[in-house]
């Protein structure tokens, strides 16, 4: 073995290199690959574009997209957009419908379908499914005399602010003020479209309240509780009537019925939430372990409990 100089004229000895065995790779550790999740801007671009090949033979102006892409996001909460895969899976899935109206000239009539709308859907019909009919500095009106409510006057964009923090406990309260009245679960009041009221030219649309009940001038006059010397706990939110907590009491086989028909509602939304979860599930939107955390989510969500 030879020997090399090092400091002071001292000889080091070399260290002899360890052999290479023949057929064997260096190990080297690889941190594992983790799976890509979908960018949701992409997807929905993917199916914008997607949309306008096939509708008009043509690809739309990348500007096009971009504000079609932000038009459907305004209409869903930041935390919607940005964590619920629901929301983009379904937009994706039926975007002929969600913007079905983003071509319509500024003084279009206003489709029939949103003529009459359920005060508890308005939010889905007006903003969400209205197609992009509505742009986000249209007026919208409010009127909600025959509930002794007042007028609301509000930006198409704002709309959703104020249905939540300011109208839903409001029409709630008062919806089961009619139900204890009429002794009738249905048909609950609803926002009709008043076109003579309206302006569409300047975009201003003018909707009346429909309690649908032919009420005496003694059952018109409103209180701010229903039952007599006791106040009715309000939820905070829309979602809180989904937390499985008991309904007020009103009184009156109505009532029941009104509580039957919602729990039927409340079943058909869980199982149109878990048919989605499952779409995403089998089109690699969310992996299995995003499927189990959001089923998680429905199921208490719905009071139903339960795990995967």
């Amino acid at each position: 073995m030879k020997a090399s100089k090092g400091k002071g004229g001292k000889k080091t000895p070399k260290k002899n290199k360890k052999p290479t065995v023949v057929g064997k790779k260096p190990t080297t550790s690889k941190k594992p690959k983790q799976k890509r999740k979908r960018n949701r801007y992409n997807a929905v671009m993917s199916a914008v574009s997607k949309y306008c090949k096939d509708t008009y033979g043509i690809p739309c102006p990348r500007d096009e997209m971009n504000r079609v892409y932000n038009d459907l996001k305004s209409r869903h909460t930041a935390e919607e957009w940005s964590k619920d895969y629901k929301v983009i899976n379904d937009v994706i899935q039926r975007l002929d419908y969600y913007i079905r109206y983003k071509d319509a000239d500024s003084d279009a009539p206003m489709p029939s379908f949103n003529r009459s709308v359920d005060w508890f859907n308005i939010i889905d019909k007006l903003m969400r499914e209205d197609g992009l009919y509505f742009k986000e500095d249209d007026t919208i009106v409010l009127r909600m005399g025959d509930l002794d409510l007042g007028d609301y006057e509000v930006k198409h964009k704002d709309l959703d602010e104020l249905y939540y923090h300011e109208l839903y406990n409001k029409l709630r309260s008062r919806e089961y003020e009619i139900t204890s009245k009429t002794g009738k679960g249905s048909p609950v009041s609803s926002f009709v479209f008043n076109e003579g009221a309206s302006d569409v030219g300047s975009r201003k649309y003018v909707f009346d309240i429909d309690i649908g009940h032919d009420l005496t001038k003694d059952e018109r006059s409103w209180s701010e509780t229903f039952t007599q010397g006791q106040s009715i706990p309000m939820p905070e939110s829309p979602e809180s009537i989904l937390s499985g907590s008991p309904m007020p009491s009103v009184g009156g086989n109505g009532d029941e019925v009104k509580v039957l028909q919602l729990k039927k509602d409340l079943a058909e939304l869980r199982h149109k939430d878990i048919d989605n979860l499952n779409k995403m599930l089998e089109m690699t939107i969310i992996t299995k372990g995003q499927y189990k955390a959001e089923y998680d989510k429905i199921m208490s969500k719905y009071g139903k409990g339960g795990q995967v």
